[in-house]
């Protein structure tokens, strides 16, 4: 098969093990070979994160999931065309104190502007030079309170899960 997309994940950099992402769904291509079949490719090949790449791989499967295995490589575009972001985390807990936390966040090939909203208003978010940071309150309830961050980013969008615990009596 000939499979072009975006990189949307890295697992390993010796090997050439990432996801690539089309219109069609993310297949893991699990070895990057050079174009003439050797093994090892990937720092050759110049790919990163939110590049588009074509390879040519033998499709399988691991565990019930698609997989391209010893991929060849075809061509490389930086910077890639399709739009992804990516959460250090997606999740996040506060003791009954609240305070403040902060989660990375990198978007790739798009420029649009990150809104971050709250269903609880216990809990604020914001973002700003690849932070969200969220606040929450002093929870003044022995009840422990739970929120969603929604994070925006033109088409893109992710939930933050957000927990803070009950004060102790």
């Amino acid at each position: 098969y000939t499979l072009s997309g975006t990189i949307t994940k890295v697992e390993n950099t010796t090997y050439g093990n990432f996801y690539l992402m089309d219109d069609t769904g993310e297949v893991l291509i699990y070895g990057l070979c050079s174009p003439e079949g050797e093994a090892k490719y990937w720092a050759e090949s110049g790919a990163k994160l939110g590049d588009d790449i074509t390879v040519k791989t033998v499709r399988s499967s691991h565990n019930g999931e698609p997989q391209g295995k010893n991929a060849i490589f075809v061509e490389l575009v930086t910077p890639g065309t399709r739009a992804f972001l990516n959460l250090a985390s997606d999740s996040v807990s506060f003791a009954a104190e609240g305070g403040e936390k902060s989660i990375d966040l990198t978007i790739y090939n798009t420029t649009d502007e990150v809104k971050c909203t709250s269903n609880n208003a216990q809990f604020s978010a914001s973002y700003a030079d690849g932070k969200i940071t969220i606040v929450a309150a002093a929870n003044e309830t022995e009840e422990a309170i739970d929120g969603e961050i929604s994070v925006e980013c033109g088409s893109l969008a992710a939930t933050i899960t957000v927990k803070q615990a009950g004060k102790v009596v």
